[in-house]
Parts: C-alpha cells; structure tokens; sequence
C-alpha cells in the first residue's frame, strides 16, 4: 500500500483544523491552546500549537495522510518542521483561507512565501472559507491574485465543517474518493464546494 502527504496551511481561524477532522477517518490528533489573537477571538476560541494530523484512504487504496500547520507566525519552526521533515515529500498543499480576515490578498501572498520551498514543487489547491460571512474578494479576485505571481491552483469557496465539500477540494491532490467518502456518508463531486475557480 502506497502513502500520500498533504499539507493544510494558512491563517489562524482559515479551517484547518475542521477540515482535517471533517474527512479523517481516524480520530485526529491535534494540539490546540486556547487563542490569545484577539482578531480571531470572535469565531475561534483555540489554535494548533504544534501540527493537526489525520488520514484518509483513497480509491487506489493509498494512505494519505494529512497534516494541519499552524498558522500564526510565532510557530513559524512548526512550519520548517513539517516542510522539511514531516511532509518534506508532501503530494500536494492546501492552502486554507478566510474571506472575512482584514485582507486575504495579503494572507495569501505571506503564505505562499512562507511555503514557497513546498510550493514551488508540488500542486496547490486553494480553499477559502466563510464566504457566508463576508462574499468578497471573489472567487476571480483570488484567480486574478494567483496569476499576478504565476501560480496554478484551483480556488474554491468552502465550508471546511463539510465532508463533502472538503473531499472535493483535496481530490485533486489525492484522486477519487469515493470509498472513503461513502465511509462517512456523503458523495463526492466539484459539486460539494460552493465554487470553483481555476488558474
């Protein structure tokens, strides 16, 4: 049985967290402390410290398994930890965004310079959450950021709380998963995002 890796990154409060344990199919470790940024203090009482981890087979019977980054900066070891030691082979990034954050551009940009060395290398696939809350940037707003700095990814509007809507957005890094999806109950499809934009 072959393994894959994926990485989740982004900013605090971006779903991270609840993505992982939306598709997981064992019980996640995780290693969240209460949060002391007061601009996410609103929606998100704690924050990963250390690394999120679960996993999930594919159809092709692969292990893939997914790792959670912390997203504030002071952790900024864990990200060098997980980018060239844990998932220095990673299959793929996740990049996890919050549309009603002061300034996603900006979020953008910093994470994929903090990554770049995994980036670079690897496909990216962007989900951006609580577009419920905040409709703005748009999914052509980020498609046109990501084309200023000559990145291909998919960008999808997401509720990372949602199965269905998660196993759509990593199934291009990882293949089908239709097996692992009817495991948890749901289906899977570019249906279970709210949008998708591809650059």
């Amino acid at each position: 049985m072959d393994n894959k890796k994926i990485i989740f990154v982004g900013p605090v409060g971006a779903g991270k967290t609840s993505a992982i344990q939306a598709v997981s199919e064992i019980d996640c470790v995780n290693t969240e402390a209460k949060i002391s940024v007061d601009e996410v203090k609103s929606h998100k009482s704690t924050t990963t410290v250390a690394i999120d981890y679960g996993r999930v087979t594919t159809d092709a019977n692969e292990k893939a398994h997914l790792y959670g980054a912390p997203g504030q900066s002071r952790f900024d070891f864990m990200w060098d930890m997980l980018s060239e030691e844990i998932a220095h082979d990673a299959s793929g990034v996740v990049l996890m965004l919050d549309n009603a954050r002061e300034c996603p551009q900006e979020d953008l940009k910093y994470y994929l310079n903090a990554f770049s060395r995994l980036i670079n290398d690897r496909q990216l696939v962007v989900g951006v959450t609580r577009s419920d809350v905040q409709a703005n940037p748009s999914l052509e707003d980020y498609q046109q950021w990501l084309a200023e700095l000559d990145i291909e990814a998919s960008v999808s509007f997401v509720d990372a709380r949602d199965r269905r809507a998660v196993f759509a957005l990593v199934e291009p890094l990882l293949g089908p998963l239709t097996r692992a999806a009817s495991a948890v109950g749901v289906s899977v499809g570019l249906s279970g995002t709210q949008g998708v934009a591809t650059v």
